[in-house]
């Protein structure tokens, strides 16, 4: 199932511990502990800053009575090695760590959403939020991966903005109706702006997005 760690706080230690989970992941999904991952910043509302760390770990079982608090069960399965590097990793930064159930928390916020007569990522069902929102993570942590290695090949944020959405395309379909959704996973990651993102794809060239991914990386 999908659980939700969720980690507050404030934008610096965000992005610290962006970089260390996105590492972690990797390795966690190369040992089959994990198959799939969200990882998004928040940090706009100050009382609720937290980096979202959502992994889809086939080990645990979804418990019969869903909250959004995750029940002391479903937790006892979650694999120890993550567990353990959970724990130590909000030990030394001072964060609290708070478990949910990540697909019955979205349930929730789409119907609350839906309630107000607001369209939630435009009425797609939670388990389409959860395919794409996976998939944009996944490209987006390849990027990162790349710019880190040294490995990327583009020119000027055009060239990257057209691979990002190449990449959705491949992934998703050309025609897929969320694609504009799922860019959301990819942007939130690189800190992009999803705007900023669509321009560059149909036209302007410019440079100052694949210096900030550089100087970040580099940091």
């Amino acid at each position: 199932m999908w659980v939700h760690f969720n980690l507050p706080c404030g934008r610096e230690v965000q992005h610290r511990l962006h970089s260390v989970f996105r590492h972690r992941i990797a390795n966690w999904e190369k040992k089959r502990l994990a198959n799939g991952a969200v990882l998004t910043f928040h940090y706009r509302n100050h009382s609720s800053d937290s980096l979202y760390v959502c992994l889809n770990l086939p080990r645990v079982k979804e418990p019969n009575e869903r909250e959004t608090r995750l029940t002391g069960e479903a937790i006892e399965q979650i694999p120890l090695e993550i567990m353990s590097a959970l724990k130590q990793i909000c030990s030394d930064n001072d964060v609290e760590l708070v478990i949910k159930d990540y697909e019955f928390a979205l349930r929730k916020q789409k119907a609350r959403s839906e309630s107000e007569g607001k369209s939630y990522y435009r009425g797609a069902p939670v388990k389409e939020i959860l395919h794409f929102a996976s998939v944009g993570t996944k490209i987006a942590l390849k990027i990162l991966d790349m710019v880190e290695a040294g490995e990327e090949y583009w020119a000027s944020d055009k060239d990257l903005a057209t691979y990002i959405t190449s990449q959705l395309q491949d992934e998703l379909g050309r025609g897929y109706f969320w694609l504009p959704e799922a860019s959301h996973f990819v942007c939130n990651p690189l800190l992009l702006s999803e705007p900023y993102l669509w321009t560059l794809a149909q036209s302007a060239t410019s440079t100052k997005a694949l210096e900030f991914l550089r100087k970040r990386v580099a940091s």
